[in-house]
């Protein structure tokens, strides 16, 4: 394609502009039928937070794109005059596609807390040995009885003094 496209983007109107060499027939199911146009051509995108801004496109080719409610999608190519329709309530000929991409960061902190209790266990062994001595005094009293008895067999003469044992 030797056309081109300025597309501008507006933040408070919705603006779209397309350029094609081929007619594309999409059909997509909603509750009204309703067109968009994709091209392949050089397109220049003006991005405005305040005003709305109008697109113009230029093509030598008609693309076509149909949305339907009850419908699968059907594509056909062709040469000539590019149409787009946008049907909901009204037919509009300015479509706008914002994509919003939303990345979320997700930070997971793991905290692990170990309890660490310890014991310190003291075992005081006590062995008490009672020793008793008993100290055995024992006295052998040995008695030695000695009887003396006098003799019968005893005399007194004049000049022996014999003694008989019976």
């Amino acid at each position: 394609t030797t056309s081109k496209v300025t597309t501008t983007k507006s933040t408070t109107k919705p603006v779209t502009s397309t350029t094609t060499t081929s007619k594309v027939t999409t059909t997509k199911s909603t509750t009204k039928p309703v067109t968009s146009t994709t091209t392949t051509s050089k397109a220049t995108t003006t991005k405005s937070t305040t005003k709305p801004v109008t697109s113009s496109t230029t093509t030598t080719s008609k693309a076509t794109t149909t949305k339907s409610t009850t419908k699968p999608v059907t594509s056909s190519t062709t040469t000539s005059k590019v149409t787009t329709t946008k049907s909901t309530t009204k037919p509009v000929t300015s479509t706008t596609t914002t994509s919003k991409a939303t990345t979320t960061k997700s930070t997971t902190t793991k905290s692990t807390t170990t309890k660490s209790t310890t014991t310190k266990s003291t075992t005081t062994k006590s062995t008490t040995t009672k020793s008793t001595t008993t100290k055995s005094t024992t006295t052998k009293s040995t008695t030695t009885k000695s009887t003396t008895k006098p003799h019968d067999n005893q005399r007194d003469d004049q000049g022996d003094h014999h003694q008989v044992d019976d």
